[in-house]
């Protein structure tokens, strides 16, 4: 199990080792002391020292460490930027050396990389980058290349819905058959305590929550706010922005700031569960997503969600919540009124979004992730190529 730096790459980590440990998988994780400083650049040394290390194209060796609370793991300084380097240098996956010769390697996040002798499977989370590079700062061309490359040698491309998977293979050139959606899963729901930033109280504001960027649509989102609550009698409730600045896109949180939105910068996890499962109404009409975790979130937290009529999140939704034209201000506006206005509506919505939420709990995606697992596993063990295992159970 890899880990990861971007918080919602990290999230699905998170509930990848739930799921499994839910289901009674035991797990080992590749981890990287360099990982987790999210936004923070390598300084110009660590850079020319890793472009340097990059320069040779032999396996690198994992060495295997036990944890302070005494589970395994497998380490690698610098594996995970280190592999980036090396494919812009080689144009070929990092290879790895793995401390013992048979194990599935479930990376978080595509990074071209790969360990020797092992199955390997590597999460895309969305094709957004290839289908709409004006709502990413992701290179396309690259992310294509990176795509290609690690589909030529992985044992399967995972990803987390049914419109993510159905978008990747309209923009790779690769089999259907190496794509799997095993949709994503719920982990971390607990907050910290009910206590809420000053001037907010329970059932008493709408909330988003994400990355501040273009593709999340909110100064379209902001701009429905202001004609519903203009219009609606005058209601007395704050929309709450909680997030980091995407890329270059700080002048849209001064923009949300100037229209009168609440903009809360990143919030420690079981703050923001807080902030979620005492909202009014998660609102998220984005315009693209893989998944769209926070919906199955609040979903989960019993809080009534208004999200887009489209894409992933209308799968996600699963008709258990408020669906408007992302696109259309006056939709967005009009679905407002309604979640601010109608509490029988808000009621409906999370009887309905508790039931939907069970097809994230953690044992329903350990379930199918271990489908997968054990069929690429016992395909191995039929093959002949682990002639000293006779089941996914030895494992």
């Amino acid at each position: 199990m890899a880990e990861s730096t971007g918080t919602g790459v990290a999230s699905y980590r998170h509930a990848v080792l739930g799921a499994l440990a839910a289901i009674g998988r035991s797990t080992v994780d590749l981890r990287d002391i360099t990982v987790g400083r999210f936004g923070e650049p390598s300084s110009r040394l660590e850079a020319l020292t890793r472009w340097l290390a990059a320069s040779s194209s032999h396996p690198r060796k994992l060495l295997a460490q036990a944890t302070d609370a005494g589970s395994d793991m497998l380490w690698r300084r610098d594996i995970f930027r280190l592999a980036h380097v090396h494919f812009r240098r080689h144009g070929t996956l990092l290879r790895l050396t793995p401390p013992q010769p048979v194990g599935v390697m479930h990376w978080t996040y595509p990074l071209p990389a790969i360990v020797d002798g092992w199955i390997n499977l590597h999460t895309v989370h969305d094709a957004i980058p290839m289908r709409r590079p004006d709502l990413s700062p992701v290179d396309p061309a690259r992310l294509r290349a990176c795509l290609t490359a690690i589909a030529a040698q992985t044992d399967g491309i995972v990803t987390v819905s049914d419109w993510a998977r159905r978008t990747i293979l309209e923009s790779l050139a690769i089999r259907p058959d190496l794509v799997t959606n095993c949709g994503g899963g719920l982990a971390g729901l607990v907050g910290a305590g009910g206590r809420l930033p000053a001037g907010l109280k329970r059932g008493g504001y709408l909330l988003f929550c994400g990355l501040i960027e273009p593709r999340k649509n909110l100064a379209r989102l902001a701009a429905a706010w202001t004609s519903a609550t203009g219009t609606a009698g005058g209601y007395a409730m704050p929309l709450v922005v909680a997030g980091p600045d995407g890329a270059g896109c700080g002048a849209l949180r001064s923009e949300l700031e100037a229209a009168g939105v609440v903009v809360l910068p990143y919030q420690d996890r079981p703050v923001l569960m807080d902030l979620i499962g005492q909202a009014r109404a998660f609102v998220f009409p984005s315009l693209e997503e893989g998944f769209g975790l926070p919906v199955a979130e609040a979903m989960a937290l019993g809080t009534p969600v208004l999200t887009a009529d489209r894409g992933a999140l209308q799968e996600i939704a699963g008709g258990a919540c408020l669906l408007v034209d992302p696109t259309d201000e006056q939709s967005i506006a009009d679905g407002i009124r309604r979640i601010v206005a109608d509490d029988a509506l808000c009621a409906t919505l999370t009887e309905r979004g508790a039931v939907r939420a069970r097809a994230f709990a953690p044992t329903a995606f350990g379930a199918r992730l271990a489908v997968l697992y054990d069929r690429l596993i016992d395909a191995r063990i039929a093959d002949g190529l682990w002639p000293y295992l006779e089941t996914a159970d030895e494992i």
